[in-house]
């Protein structure tokens, strides 16, 4: 994997790179990039290694934070799994129950 090369050091636009990158990995990006993986897993929910792994979402918690204070239903359930690189992880699977408004099965 490339590491990202230091803004300050290099002067050769990687920093304007990350900046207009940025935008699309903001916040918002990841809620509706969760809510549409968390529909599509339905039954089997998404955890929080898949959410990291599969969707770049460093944070998962916090964007489901963000989504309950949203509206959304969404069950949390603790279970142990594997990471890429075969690390067992305690973690969250989330289960996306209704959309806001909804009241309902999603």
């Amino acid at each position: 994997m490339e590491t990202t090369k230091n803004p300050i050091a290099a002067n050769d636009g990687a920093y304007e790179n990350q900046k207009l990158h940025a935008k699309y990995n903001s916040r918002r990006h990841q809620r509706v990039v969760l809510v549409e993986a968390l529909s599509k897993a339905a039954g089997q929910g998404l955890s929080t290694v898949e959410a990291r792994e599969d969707l770049g979402i460093i944070h998962p918690g916090g964007r489901i934070c963000e989504l309950r204070q949203e509206g959304h239903s969404i069950v949390t359930r603790m279970e142990w799994t594997e990471d890429a690189q075969g690390y067992r992880h305690h973690c969250a699977r989330y289960f996306l129950i209704s959309l806001p408004g909804t009241g309902g099965a999603s």
